[in-house]
This record gives C-alpha cells, sequence and structure tokens, in this order.
C-alpha cells in the first residue's frame, strides 16, 4: 500500500484539471472552500467577470448570421 506522503506528492506532478477530476472537485466545491479567497479577490473578480461578458458579447455579435455546419465522421467516411 503506498503511503499518503508519496501519493500527495505524485499528485503534486499532475496539472489543476486533471487533479481536480481524478478528486472529482467541482467548480461549486472548490467556491464553497475557498470562499475566503473569492471575497479577498471580489473587485478583481467583478471586473474579470465583465470583461468576458463583454467578450463573449462581442464574439456573439460577429458571429451574427454565420451558420455553423458540422460533419459527423460517418458523413465524412461516405463521401471520401
Amino acid at each position: 500500500m503506498i503511503h499518503l506522503d508519496i501519493l500527495m506528492e505524485r499528485l503534486k506532478h499532475y496539472d489543476e484539471i486533471t487533479l481536480l477530476e481524478l478528486l472529482d472537485i467541482s467548480s461549486e466545491d472548490l467556491l464553497e472552500r475557498f470562499k475566503d479567497v473569492v471575497a479577498s479577490k471580489k473587485q478583481y473578480l467583478a471586473r474579470e467577470m465583465e470583461l468576458l461578458e463583454e467578450t463573449e458579447d462581442d464574439m456573439t455579435n460577429e458571429l451574427d448570421g454565420f451558420e455553423i455546419h458540422s460533419i459527423d465522421d460517418y458523413e465524412r467516411d461516405e463521401n471520401d
């Protein structure tokens, strides 16, 4: 059986997303656990959220009327 200290050291080598997936930690879990960090960065996060919304709105406006068509693998194989 592997010791917890060794396991923890090995897990440190994973990127954050993979680690969160392995540990089955959700966004809600993170926000609840780090509520104090969110509170301390409230103004910064609010500004970032505004910028993200503006960027999303700009992208939506740029794509207005643009149609996206996808070809699934089955259709692609038939046409080849």
